[in-house]
């Protein structure tokens, strides 16, 4: 009788066993699991013309371009914790490249959850497959196409539309391809190449039926503001306005924090005070900057976030200044300052020697004054 029920009753244990890599999903540990909030990666992005041959990259880009892609902070989306992740074009890219797009991506399953736009209407959609997702209809430059690095093919079906994810492994390097068809036809393929351990692909390419559309590569992972066009005179609301567009400073969710600055030429120590202050974050200078001492001007800036200030702060009188993501803050790094405190004198100038000179003499005069008379007292004691 035991051996009867023994079989039936490991068969179920044996069969949960055998499923649990599908009921896992494709990736146990997907990259999002790694990422922070704060984080961004600096890609370069050409763009291709639908012209071009099926499967052909174009003679030549009809747009090249950069771009900061940023973690602002989470959301949920349907009880699912996401992160949030915009991209960022450079400021005087073309009109007809997309801007403003962000999207959603679940941070255990690393499938996309949302896609939106902050202004004018959203040309992606978000098509779910199963336990997966794609992105479709991503506008001209934005690489908005993001899947997990599936442990094995992901394969799923609804309809008419399929959606097959793999990726090959070979030593460190992963290429990871991703396949969208209707009805048999490809509608949509991407290709990334990315490396063990690292939070975002290096390289991404993506094909719209048949034919080379964009292709990306990380140029910088890390989060350090650009050069701006041009260098503000003045540390103005109106004059420091643009540059979120294009500051990463502006996606760590703690330098929104707000603060009200009106004084004229402050000293650069006092401003660096303040902003620690108001974001709990340590503000301090690079190498090389220890005696820097920007003149601020007019300083009219009244509740603005704390990461407008450091932007201002980074363009005055200093050669590529930059803010640096360190352990407990930011520290300002530059090339070189234009303006620095002057040394003091040293101590031994000739100032000091004729001073240190005349105090010499002076007691050396009153020492053989006090011993003439003192001789001369002891001259009459005696007579």
């Amino acid at each position: 009788m035991t051996a009867v029920l023994l079989p039936s009753v490991l068969v179920p244990f044996v069969s949960l066993l055998l499923a649990a890599p599908a009921l896992a999903g494709p990736g146990a540990h997907p990259p999002t699991a790694l990422w922070k909030a704060g984080e961004a990666w600096r890609i370069s992005v050409k763009c291709f013309s639908p012209d071009g041959a099926a499967g052909e990259e174009a003679p030549a880009p009809v747009a090249h371009f950069g771009m900061f892609v940023a973690v602002v902070g989470t959301e949920q989306v349907e009880a699912v914790a996401c992160w949030k992740v915009f991209f960022v074009c450079d400021n005087g890219v073309r009109a007809d490249v997309g801007r403003g797009y962000y999207f959603a991506i679940d941070k255990q399953a690393g499938w996309p959850r949302k896609v939106g736009r902050v202004h004018g209407p959203c040309a992606a959609t978000l098509e779910t497959l199963g336990a997966g997702a794609i992105i479709k209809g991503a506008p001209k430059g934005i690489p908005l196409e993001f899947f997990p690095l599936p442990e094995r093919p992901f394969q799923a079906k609804v309809g008419l539309a399929t959606l097959a994810v793999e990726r090959r492994v070979s030593g460190s390097d992963i290429t990871l391809q991703a396949t969208y068809r209707v009805g048999g036809k490809e509608v949509l393929m991407v290709r990334q190449k990315w490396a063990q351990g690292e939070k975002w692909w290096r390289e991404h390419e993506r094909y719209v039926n048949g034919r080379k559309d964009l292709h990306a590569r990380i140029t910088q992972p890390a989060v350090a503001a650009p050069a701006p066009p041009t260098r503000p005179t003045a540390l103005t609301k109106a004059k420091l306005r643009p540059a979120g567009r294009w500051s990463p400073l502006s996606y760590d969710l703690r330098l929104q924090a707000r603060l009200s600055l009106v004084e004229t030429d402050p000293p650069l120590a006092d401003v660096l005070q303040r902003l620690q202050e108001a974001t709990g974050l340590s503000l301090t200078l690079g190498t090389g900057l220890e005696r820097h001492d920007p003149q601020l001007g007019s300083m009219q800036m009244s509740n603005v976030p704390v990461w407008t200030i450091m932007h201002a702060l980074s363009t005055k009188d200093l050669v590529n200044g930059r803010w640096e993501k360190v352990e407990d803050g930011y520290q300002l790094v530059a090339d070189a300052s234009l303006r620095e405190r002057p040394l003091p004198p040293p101590f031994w100038n000739r100032t000091t020697i004729l001073a240190a000179s005349a105090g010499t003499l002076a007691l050396l005069l009153a020492a053989w004054g006090g011993l003439f008379v003192r001789r001369r007292l002891q001259g009459r004691a005696k007579a």
